[in-house]
């Protein structure tokens, strides 16, 4: 069984902190080995949503809500990442399916804006996301950004 936690960088323990940056660090850079700056500034003004094993008390996945007009004009979702022994269990849209319930609770009328890795379009598309630019290089892996529309 799992559970989610929905905190401000304020209230993250420093158990927390410390377990959801060496998540994020084992996906995107180690994992993917991709050199960049995960530590961006940005965590101390946004949201975050842990998704605990209650059993093994650790964090299995993880996702970031960002304000709107920090990155774009829309709130955005971003370090969605599941540690790879959850994975194709449907952890991962159930941490998205969480993500925007809460945009669509504290952001009414704004779509939500992801930078999805273009490998990952299509499992976007399925949970309502649509592709608005052309893909690009980020940090040497190929992103595409996509709207989901809050209408």
């Amino acid at each position: 069984m799992y559970s989610f936690v929905l905190k401000s960088f304020n209230e993250l323990s420093l158990e927390e902190l410390y377990e959801v940056l060496e998540l994020r660090q084992n996906i995107f850079i180690l994992e993917q080995t991709c050199l960049y700056p995960d530590i961006d500034g940005l965590d101390k003004q946004c949201f975050h949503i842990l998704l605990k094993d209650e059993k093994l008390g650790k964090i299995m996945a993880y996702a970031r809500i960002v304000p709107p007009g920090l990155l774009f004009n829309e709130p955005a979702m971003g370090r969605v990442a599941c540690l790879n022994d959850y994975r194709k269990h449907g952890i991962g849209k159930a941490l998205v399916k969480f993500a925007l319930d809460f945009c669509f609770a504290n952001y009414p009328k704004k779509n939500i804006h992801i930078a999805a890795q273009t490998y990952l379009i299509k499992w976007y598309q399925n949970l309502g996301f649509k592709p608005v630019s052309v893909p690009y290089d980020e940090d040497g892996i190929e992103h595409i950004n996509m709207l989901y529309c809050n209408d």
